[in-house]
């Protein structure tokens, strides 16, 4: 079967992205091991971690990027738990863990409330007694006042030899459900001519910092922390959020 080609392509789209690994990096060293990443994706982060001597898991609903995963785990002589599986209904044996993850704005993916309400609801579950639960989210506002609707953006161009791939996107914004319409398309090229294309569509859910808190308290969550970050470089509002167990 052919792969995704945002797949294939994906750790050389986000190739140089420190900000958010160095981030998780220095959470982790703050708390027990284990450690479980939610989305852990091809291993951008996780990988980070094991390499720095901290006993990381990691889950995502991509077997692609899984195995992914595992060949750059093989490749660098690491290994962990990796599981194919959906970060708003897992249940593992693990209910230990110091600290769990999830980078990105991944978590906003879920596009129905109730989808994130059981996700944070399985991170509580499966943490230690005084384990941390920890994420970035963002608002879009940026791209709401500047009305950036319906145009094409340019993303990240990536060249690889005779190889090159255009990123674009554009967003449409429905703010009565705190939704962003997110549509990628991605080109490869060969030698200038075009050889391959697909297009992707997300749905991106916002939610105020006063509205995220409350969910985590919903949860069980008691010593919460939700701080301006400076993540995303496209969203001048963006957040980390801590909530300990």
């Amino acid at each position: 079967m052919k792969q995704n080609l945002m797949i294939q392509w994906y750790d050389r789209l986000t190739q140089g992205m420190r900000s958010d690994v160095d981030l998780y990096l220095e959470e982790a060293k703050k708390h027990k091991q284990p450690i479980l990443e939610l989305a852990s994706g091809t291993g951008r982060i996780l990988i980070e971690l094991l390499e720095n001597g901290i006993d990381t898991h990691g889950l995502d609903l991509s077997g692609e990027m899984i195995e992914i995963c595992k060949k750059k785990l093989v490749e660098r002589g690491l290994s962990t738990k990796l599981l194919n599986i959906n970060m708003s209904d897992f249940d593992l044996p693990e209910k230990n863990y110091g600290m769990i993850f999830c980078s990105r704005a991944t978590l906003q993916m879920l596009e129905r409330r109730k989808d994130l309400f059981s996700c944070i609801s399985k991170c509580y579950e499966h943490l230690d007694n005084q384990g941390t639960f920890v994420a970035d989210i963002f608002i879009p506002w940026q791209g709401i006042i500047e009305n950036n609707q319906d145009q094409w953006i340019l993303g990240p161009v990536v060249i690889d030899g005779k190889e090159t791939l255009v990123c674009q996107s554009t967003n449409k914004y429905d703010i009565d459900e705190q939704l962003q319409h997110i549509m990628y398309k991605y080109e490869l090229y060969r030698d200038s001519y075009l050889i391959d294309s697909m297009i992707e569509n997300y749905k991106i859910r916002w939610y105020g910092r006063e509205e995220f808190r409350l969910i985590l308290e919903k949860v069980g969550f008691g010593e919460i922390s939700i701080s301006k970050a400076n993540i995303f470089p496209n969203y001048n509002h963006s957040y980390i959020v801590r909530a300990k167990k």
